[in-house]
């Protein structure tokens, strides 16, 4: 979960949320698949997903060298090496399983392989400017690419009409109207009243 946290993020970013809800759960489908068609005990999980976040990031990577340089080259050596590491310590430990780990990173680098940001630097006709923009090989479709903000909008919606909670925004801190809440410090002994 610490690689998903300090992975999870930039790839979400690079792929935006519903690319990556969509690489996210095809590489633990993917995962879950190859550990039960390889392994002498198949397990079901959600690391093989977790791989499959590395596996897609990979890809973009590589994919997207030329732009990256020497940054590029720097996190796809420490993705490799993050790889290694851990299909090393699954080998090692008889519990964990490889297949799935295996799958997934497979799994999550075809989605990006299809579905990824590929991008390219165009020329705008007017005005003689690049852009960046992104053409992956296939587009998924537009719902799907905005389920999450809207699956956010749409929980945020129904959490603001629930009595007896508090608005909030989704990140307090950029709003201003954050208050840190008060520890509560009881003024005098909680001891237990006895009974008769």
């Amino acid at each position: 979960m610490v690689s998903l946290q300090r992975t999870g993020g930039d790839v979400e970013r690079l792929f935006g949320g519903g690319r990556y809800l969509a690489t996210y759960l095809a590489a633990g489908i993917a995962g879950n698949i190859v550990s039960a068609w390889s392994s002498p005990n198949p397990s079901l999980g959600a690391s093989g997903a977790v791989f499959g976040v590395f596996g897609a990031y990979f890809v973009f990577l590589n994919r997207n060298e030329w732009l990256l340089g020497d940054f590029g080259a720097s996190m796809t050596n420490s993705i490799t090496q993050t790889i290694a590491a851990n299909l090393l310590l699954g080998a090692l430990n008889p519990v964990i399983d490889n297949w799935a780990h295996l799958g997934g990173a497979l799994g999550g680098a075809a989605m990006a392989y299809w579905f990824g940001p590929r991008l390219y630097l165009t020329e705008l006709p007017e005005s003689g400017k690049q852009i960046l923009v992104d053409r992956p090989v296939v587009r998924l479709p537009r719902a799907l690419e905005q389920l999450p903000e809207r699956l956010g909008t749409s929980v945020n919606s129904v959490l603001d009409k629930l009595p007896g909670l508090p608005h909030q925004s989704a990140k307090p801190w950029r709003s201003g109207d954050f208050r840190r809440p008060k520890a509560y410090m009881p003024t005098r002994s909680l001891k237990p009243l006895p009974i008769d």
